[in-house]
């Protein structure tokens, strides 16, 4: 025989024996010890955990992470299932079962060879049929893998093929990486549940940690990673049918230092203040120097999906996260994801606001919140417009004079005092010259806007009773000035 067709008889032997080994292999679905991310091509990013794990007789059942979920019309759990599914049952022999929210079973064959088939999935009108319908090498997050790809058909309830959208989607297993393509099993085959996404689709995984690969979940930490000489410019708008006003602001860092987990920033903020109040227009520009301290903040943390309370309330909300122009976004749901109790303890529903409560945006380094929303009336938005950051330049810059004769009113000494602070209940505020109305707003520490009350002349009392302990600014709004105090709830 020749030698170049010896070689390539070799050669193809030895690919044939590695496809057959592939084929024969067990392939992993969940990697316990770690944390993914999933994206949907046109949908948010979603994580998902094994929080615990049992064995049942030969079976080991692995629960996934909880979520805010949608377990009926208009029935939220606040620890409801991921979307994924509550559970996945692995048995002896490579069978993988996912259940969908009616703890119906999805079964995958993860030891199943190229071109196998097997019913995945059945009910008295309808079920699935599963194929291996390619075993290769594919790239998984920059690393080679074998990877097999799993089809699915529909079927009526005699055994024929159908059309069905579940005939176009399909589930990938790495062997070393676990599932790199997923379905959102929770809404499998057509459900139309789910708090964070309402239809059935493909989902890729993108990253995960242990060790940190591709994208990780977007901590507040990352959100407000500047570096000194970064430079960020807003518009904030509030408007209703009587009264608007527009404040343009240019920040820049100045000064940056680290203690433990606290991160300080001393920013530079030049503020433009328009305001139109029942027809009479006032103006302000001025400068300041502003503190802000980063700390850590768990309930931002949190993966995407997993409900948390809303300040000390009976209401709870979460975060989606996606990617946008400027990188990964991280939303606190506003308004749309808010849930309170209804029918029991455990089923939630959503609580209806009549006012702007925005979905609040975070962009990775480049802080936030920013949002934008109309309500009849009314519009109140905070849209970053410019930024220059690590030598990169986005979008038009803001650019106004101050008048360096005027003096910023937190320079003035004694002019706004609040008291007890720290306090428990309730905080004094003494606005010494003051006759007219004034607008205060409490924001936390993520920047986000909790409250606001109006007030009238010298001396009022604020009741913060609700909010947590923690660190608040309070916003005193004028008809031509803006300032803020700083407040420490015990």
């Amino acid at each position: 025989m020749n030698i170049k067709l010896k070689v390539s008889a070799i050669f193809l032997l030895v690919v044939l024996a590695f496809v057959n080994n592939m084929n024969a292999q067990n392939y992993r679905v969940l990697q316990p010890e770690r944390t993914s991310l999933y994206n949907a091509e046109y949908g948010p990013i979603l994580g998902m955990r094994v929080d615990s794990v049992r064995v049942i007789n030969s079976d080991t059942v692995y629960y996934l992470l909880k979520n805010l979920q949608q377990m009926d019309w208009n029935c939220f759990f606040i620890e409801g299932p991921s979307w994924m599914g509550n559970q996945v049952t692995i048995r002896p022999g490579g069978e993988t079962v996912f259940y969908n929210s009616y703890q119906q079973p999805i079964l995958i064959q993860t030891k199943a060879a190229l071109n196998e088939e097997w019913l995945c999935f059945t009910s008295p009108e309808l079920g699935f049929k599963a194929k291996i319908i390619t075993a290769e090498i594919e790239n998984v997050l920059g690393t080679p893998d074998s990877v097999k790809t799993i089809s699915f058909q529909a079927i009526d309830s005699d055994g024929q093929n159908i059309s069905h959208e579940v005939n176009n989607l399909n589930l990938k297993l790495s062997k070393n990486h676990g599932i790199l393509k997923t379905i959102n099993f929770y809404s499998f085959p057509e459900l139309n549940l789910g708090f964070l996404l309402q239809w059935l689709s493909e989902f890729t995984l993108i990253g995960f940690d242990n060790p940190e690969n591709g994208i990780q979940n977007l901590t507040w930490k990352a959100v407000n990673d500047h570096n000194i000489g970064d430079e960020l410019h807003t518009v904030e708008v509030y408007s209703n049918i009587t009264y608007s006003r527009r404040m343009e602001t240019i920040s820049l860092l100045l000064d940056k230092s680290v203690n433990g987990d606290t991160i300080s920033y001393n920013w530079e903020k030049r503020i433009k203040v328009m305001i139109n109040s029942n027809g009479n227009n006032t103006f302000t520009a001025t400068i300041d120097t502003f503190l802000q301290k980063i700390y850590s903040n768990p309930e931002f943390d949190l993966l995407p999906g997993v409900a948390f309370e809303i300040y000390d309330s009976e209401e709870f909300t979460t975060t989606i996260m996606k990617e946008g122009f400027h990188g990964t976004i991280k939303a606190q749901l506003g308004g749309s994801g808010t849930v309170a109790p209804f029918w029991s303890d455990s089923c939630y529903n959503y609580v209806i606001f009549d006012n702007c409560f925005p979905d609040q945006d975070y962009y990775n380094g480049l802080g936030g919140p920013y949002y934008y929303e109309h309500f009849g009336f009314d519009e109140c938005s905070n849209q970053l417009v410019y930024y220059k950051k690590d030598g990169i330049e986005w979008g038009t810059p803001i650019d106004f004079t101050v008048n360096s004769n005027l003096i910023p009113i937190e320079q003035k000494p004694g002019f706004v005092t609040i008291f007890p602070n720290p306090a428990n209940d309730l905080v004094n505020i003494v606005f010494k010259g003051n006759s007219g109305e004034y607008r205060l707003q409490i924001v936390d520490n993520s920047g986000r806007k909790l409250a606001e009350c109006s007030f009238e002349g010298e001396t009022n009392t604020l009741d913060i009773s609700n909010l947590k302990h923690s660190i608040y600014l309070l916003r005193f709004i004028t008809d031509n000035q803006i300032f803020i105090r700083k407040l420490i709830k015990h």
